[in-house]
């Protein structure tokens, strides 16, 4: 009896979130490809507070934990109802609190699609007219134009960022937690205690061999720029936030001519090929080419939990978004081999950390020799003496991401405890100082650079996950090559197979500790990604 009743009810509830679903995910494709985006944000605000109000019902969620006392752990209605109550865990609190929330999300999410800053002159410079200059100019002066250019929605959007993130503390409060940061973990099924003590174990074990490399690097960049080492600044480096590393091996231009007559879509198309996985439905159906109105940024989404799968990309030929059609095409070959016959409610990810390792891995391949003579066409004669410096430049790229996410988790715990707080700009710069040991940049004092980067705004407590999925990418890799019994993962069915079966398919039917567990023989276990990436750095 108890067995049919909540099977009813969750059959009925998934049929009814469904369909607000797919007009919410419609809406977020038509706002980020500018198409009717004030249509667009009508719909994507209604089929929020929709999905919102079906799970925030009390009386079903002491339902639904009623039931799953009673229904056997492991069974998949149980598992759906564990699903379902995570959502109407999210959904708890004041009705009206939550909808202010949804309208404040969707206003900036269109207000961060649509800004272009503008260099000393007054010229509009789009994102990747900043990502060209940051790629390739070496006048100083008008690398810092362009930095500045991309900091500026800063200033445009921090009053709202701030007001967003006291909203979200009043309704962690109302649900129970501390703060949005802590809400935003538990929404996730992420220990804080947990989490901390392994983001520590990562910074103790990366900072002498980022600290020693980095030196290494600015005495680079000092002879690149033509100026002394003290007076470099956030503009020397190979993206506004000092992600991705600019250049500490002498690889950079040789990679570039590899990959500057290669399609980006076309490379992760027919690696993925190699693996067994076929992307070209996603392909047929993506926006991946640059163009004025059109969100600046790259992701990957799943319409309809039945195949829809897209890319929105600015593609541009060169090694930055030929990592990014990798890494996008890994979040679309995951949501497409997703088992078809699961229930609805668990055809998804089995958590956000999984499908972005699959992604992060996916773009490691752009640095990879092997990858890189068999699909980028380079000559071998060429990669093979240069194989060692680009995994180190990839080893060093790992750790400089690593330090960055320490950034971004430290300041999100720093911005939830006062988002009024008048420092934030200080905090801002003093976590950059300290783990990735990038100087405080001048006239910069009271300015809101934090808020340019839209995963605070839009994607509250994620980053956490970039770095955990990274973890795991080394994870599934050295389980892959071990498995599969080659030595590259480069036309590798069998780990392609391997991935699928064990990964993708399984979608959200078992807990993300159990799956990775199965998937891998052991727990989310840091010493794999150390081992490949901090070690390899030693000098």
């Amino acid at each position: 009896m108890v067995e049919q009743e909540a099977a009813r009810y969750v059959e009925a509830l998934a049929e009814a979130v469904r369909g607000h679903e797919l007009a919410q995910r419609r809406a977020w494709w038509d706002l980020a490809t500018g198409e009717g985006v004030e249509e667009a944000a009508r719909v994507a605000e209604a089929s929020a507070l929709a999905i919102d109000d079906l799970y925030g019902r009390p009386e079903e969620a002491a339902r639904v934990r009623g039931w799953m006392e009673e229904l056997e752990a492991g069974s998949l209605l149980r598992r759906q109802l564990e699903r379902v109550a995570r959502e109407q865990a999210r959904c708890a609190g004041p009705g009206e609190l939550r909808r202010e929330i949804v309208r404040e999300e969707v206003a900036l999410q269109a207000r961060y699609h649509g800004f272009r800053g503008r260099d000393g002159s007054g010229e509009e410079l789009s994102g990747p007219a900043i990502e060209a200059v940051f790629e390739g100019e070496r006048d100083v002066a008008r690398r810092r134009e362009a930095w500045e250019a991309s900091m500026q929605v800063g200033d445009a959007v921090a009053e709202a960022v701030r007001r967003l993130a006291g909203l979200r503390n009043e309704l962690a409060r109302a649900q129970g937690h501390r703060d949005g940061f802590a809400m935003g973990l538990a929404h996730q099924g992420l220990d804080e205690g947990w989490l901390m003590g392994l983001l520590g174990r990562i910074e103790r074990d990366t900072r002498e061999p980022y600290r020693v490399r980095k030196a290494r690097l600015d005495g680079r960049l000092a002879d690149r720029f033509g100026v002394a080492e003290d007076e470099l600044g956030v503009w020397a480096g190979a993206d506004p936030f000092f992600q991705r590393s600019p250049g500490l091996e002498d690889v950079g231009e040789a990679l570039e001519s590899w990959l500057a007559g290669r399609d980006p879509a076309d490379l992760a198309t027919r690696f993925l090929d190699g693996l067994g996985m076929n992307l070209r439905p996603v392909m047929a159906s993506s926006d991946l080419e640059p163009r004025a109105g059109k969100s600046q940024h790259a992701f990957c989404v799943h319409l309809d939990r039945s195949g829809d799968v897209r890319i929105l990309s600015n593609n541009r030929r060169g090694r930055t978004w030929a990592m990014t059609m990798l890494h996008e095409g890994g979040h679309a070959v995951y949501e497409r081999y997703l088992d078809p016959g699961l229930p609805w409610l668990l055809r998804e990810p089995a958590h956000t950390l999984v499908t972005e390792a699959v992604a992060m891995w996916l773009g490691r391949q752009a640095m990879d020799p092997e990858f890189l003579v068999e699909f980028a066409g380079a000559p071998a004669d060429e990669v093979t003496p240069l194989a060692a410096a680009l995994r180190r430049e990839q080893a060093f790229e790992m750790l400089l991401f690593a330090r960055w996410v320490l950034v971004m988790v430290h300041f999100e715990r720093a911005l939830y405890a006062d988002p009024q707080a008048g420092d934030l700009a200080e905090t801002w710069y003093a976590l950059k100082q300290r783990y990735q040991l990038v100087e405080v940049p001048p006239d910069r004092a009271g300015r809101e650079d934090w808020a340019a980067k839209i995963h605070l705004a839009l994607a509250p407590v994620y980053y956490p996950n970039y770095l955990l999925g990274e973890l795991l990418a080394s994870q599934l890799r050295a389980v892959l090559l071990e498995e599969s019994g080659e030595r590259t993962l480069s036309d590798n069915l069998a780990a392609g197979e391997l991935l699928i079966a064990r990964v993708f398919r399984p979608g959200a039917r078992l807990p993300w500790e159990r799956l990775v567990e199965e998937a891998t023989g052991e727990a989310l276990e840091p010493r794999h990604f150390l081992r490949e990436f901090a070690g390899r750095v030693s000098p």
